[in-house]
């Protein structure tokens, strides 16, 4: 996910939880915590992935 989509998902969270559905926040599953920043970094040390299968 780059800045642009962060920021458009934050905007339409904000609207869904301001104008449409005041139970818009029981339906995002909350798994760690995570930082963003307004220049677009991310600290990579702290993003975890899982999978099925081991990377080759």
């Amino acid at each position: 996910m780059n800045f642009v989509n962060h920021v458009r998902c934050c905007v339409r969270a904000q609207k869904q939880l301001l104008q449409v559905d005041s139970n818009f926040l029981s339906l995002i599953l909350f798994t760690d915590e995570v930082t963003f920043t307004n220049s677009g970094s991310v600290n990579l040390h702290n993003i975890r992935y899982t999978s099925i299968k081991n990377p080759q």
